[in-house]
């Protein structure tokens, strides 16, 4: 447990605008690694992730092209699009530990929903999805470079979320 969260580390699988976003947020108090295209990858590990707009920062964040074995205690944040669920989530699914917590952060409200079945479909039902809406207005400009404009995010209130909503 790090600085009294209950996560070592964290995975951003989907690496947009909002993915950045959010990683560049909580690596505030985790070590991040994004996972994204090889272009936006190769910009934020040479220059860092670039945020403008309402902010003005450049954030050291890892970043890869492949999610890796994913260590224990960790949080993956799926921000992929709605459409690439099933693929993410089978990746999930080989590369995941049984402890691993699992958010999902899109614009269709069923997501969570279809990561729990793909993971259900290759033997890991039990471990923790939650599902987090959010309104951040972000736009991602150029390789390294997302633009913020406000927003917050919401998740259900509930047991299982709380350990990402105290992040």
């Amino acid at each position: 447990m790090r600085d009294g969260t209950p996560f070592d580390a964290a995975f951003v699988l989907g690496a947009g605008a909002v993915g950045s976003f959010l990683g560049a947020r909580l690596s505030r108090v985790l070590p991040v690694t994004l996972v994204g295209r090889a272009a936006h990858v190769d910009a934020i590990n040479r220059h860092g992730l670039r945020l403008t707009g309402q902010l003005d920062e450049t954030v050291s964040v890892g970043a890869a092209t492949e999610l890796p074995d994913v260590p224990a205690r960790a949080l993956v944040i799926v921000a992929v699009k709605l459409r690439a669920v099933p693929e993410a989530a089978e990746l999930l699914a080989r590369r995941a530990r049984d402890d691993t917590v699992i958010l999902t952060v899109q614009n269709g409200l069923d997501a969570d929903e279809r990561v729990r079945r793909e993971l259900a479909r290759c033997g890991h039902a039990g471990l923790v999805v939650v599902r987090m809406l959010t309104s951040c207005g972000c736009n991602l400009v150029r390789p390294g470079e997302v633009e913020y404009w406000g927003g917050g995010v919401t998740s259900p209130d509930s047991e299982r979320a709380a350990p990402v909503a105290d992040l």
